[in-house]
């Protein structure tokens, strides 16, 4: 490995020095994701191994991850606020990805859930300091594109855990993924603790270094965020917004293996290509979208996440009603677009609403609102939806209990598998369109949050200023 293009400690860096920081943040979060996300397209294979449900597995996907990662991520953002964020990122890529591993050693659901905590508690410390060496990297009018850039972590880390996941599990087994997709985490630890340095506070902000010099307690970035109506509307969008796609990353593969008749490996190809290229496509251009509009209308921060999440409605609606694999695929690759162009907007009108030394404190508790309501109850909210309508479509059509009849997913008898097997195809896509039809909330509040930008990012201005002068 060659040494990248570096810069002294807290100085000033080149174009070049400042791309490759971007491209290894990206990296990183895009094996954070990989780790993350890699028990959806596994979600089949350990729901019948372990003989669980699916509420279970949205419990494993979602709230024994999100709640260990919703405690942790505020004090270590505090703490990225005071020292190195290097070195808490360099331990915390070490931390998920030694849990990440354990996970292919559990023996049952218990071990699983507390192997899925620790994983949370390891990526809580990654994107609040990585997002706040970003911004200090990239000036105001360029951050929204260099955010759009480290979240195509998020579905380029689902395309590679789809793919790999899938592929791993169908041709070894469920347990191998984890530890396989583990290691690398191990050696992107080691690349960040040799060569990548900390920059200066606020050094691409238009205001007095002072202002970078001391960081404020908790309770000021609070006030700060909480006086602006624009961020707690874009924040409580976007939180609606994860939850409907968490609970639908967790739970596609599983509709086109039980619609379609996928194997793993199919599976995490479908998961891959809507979750990682489409969604790829739409967290990028929401992020080229914001930088080239907003210069004309701020507004536009809140506009292209609302305007996304109420476009993506029908096309997932007409998908998960295809009676074609194909057909499917190639309508529901139009949704995620829509779905994922909002997230980088909001992160760079939080970081232009704030001071330096509040930036990765206020992402922390954008993240801690999305991973509660979006990673957290997403998934537990989909596997409850999906339980309850197994439940009633079983009854009506065969009469009976699924869960007693079809203990993960399947029957005793050929009779009893066919009547599972087509319940599960049928629940999937009835649940499926009942998530996807949540998203009329979020966009109503993106819309609503426009009306606010231009005032709140004036008055953040004109506070700054007047600290700036004091």
């Amino acid at each position: 490995m060659t040494t990248p293009p570096s810069a002294a400690e807290g100085a000033p860096v080149s174009k070049s020095y400042r791309a490759w920081v971007l491209l290894l943040l990206m990296l990183i979060y895009l094996s954070n994701f990989v780790d993350r996300i890699i028990i959806s397209v596994l979600g089949e294979a350990i729901k019948l191994d372990l003989k669980i449900t699916d509420g279970q597995m949205g419990l494993l996907a979602g709230l024994a991850f999100a709640g260990s990662y919703g405690l942790m991520c505020i004090p270590i953002a505090r703490l990225a606020e005071r020292f190195r964020r290097t070195t808490i990122i360099a331990v915390a890529i070490t931390v998920w990805s030694a849990f990440t591993a354990l996970c292919g050693m559990a023996g049952n659901f218990t071990q699983l859930l507390l192997f899925r905590i620790g994983v949370g508690a390891g990526e809580a410390g990654y994107a609040p300091a990585a997002q706040s060496l970003i911004s200090d990297y990239y000036p105001p009018e360029k951050r929204a594109s260099a955010m759009a850039v480290f979240a195509l972590g998020v579905p380029l880390g689902t395309l590679f855990g789809a793919l790999a996941g899938g592929y791993i599990a169908q041709h070894i087994d469920w347990r191998a993924a984890f530890l396989i997709v583990g290691l690398p985490g191990l050696i992107l630890a080691i690349v960040v603790r040799l060569f990548l340095k900390e920059p200066r506070r606020g050094q691409s902000d238009p205001m007095p270094a002072a202002q970078a010099a001391q960081a404020p307690p908790l309770t000021a970035v609070i006030r700060t965020l909480a006086s602006s109506p624009a961020f707690l509307l874009m924040t409580a969008g976007l939180a609606l917004v994860s939850l409907t796609s968490f609970g639908l990353t967790q739970f596609m593969a599983p509709f086109f293996i039980r619609v379609f008749g996928f194997d793993y490996t199919q599976a995490g190809m479908a998961l891959g290509l809507l979750g990682g290229v489409s969604a790829a496509l739409g967290t990028f251009l929401g992020g080229w979208l914001t930088d080239r509009t907003a210069a004309k209308s701020r507004s536009w921060y809140a506009l292209i996440g609302g305007l996304g999440a109420l476009a993506a409605i029908p096309f997932y609606l007409f998908g998960f009603q295809q009676q074609s694999a194909a057909m499917a695929l190639v309508v529901l690759f139009l949704g995620p677009i829509g779905l994922f162009c909002g997230q980088a907007p909001v992160y760079a009108f939080t970081h232009n609403l704030v001071a330096p030394r509040m930036r990765a404190s206020s992402t922390a508790l954008v993240i801690v609102a999305l991973t509660i309501i979006g990673a957290g109850l997403g998934p537990l909210l989909t596997g409850a939806v999906m339980d309850l309508v197994n439940g009633q479509l079983f009854h009506s059509r065969f009469g009976g209990d699924f869960l007693l009849a079809c203990p993960g997913g399947r029957g005793a008898t050929v009779n009893l598998a066919e009547a599972c097997r087509i319940t599960l195809a049928e629940g999937a896509r009835y649940s499926l369109m009942v998530i996807v039809s949540l998203l009329v909330l979020p966009g109503g509040l993106f819309l609503l949050a426009s009306r606010y930008v231009e005032r709140d990012l004036a008055l953040a201005a004109a506070r700054n200023a007047s600290k700036g002068d004091a």
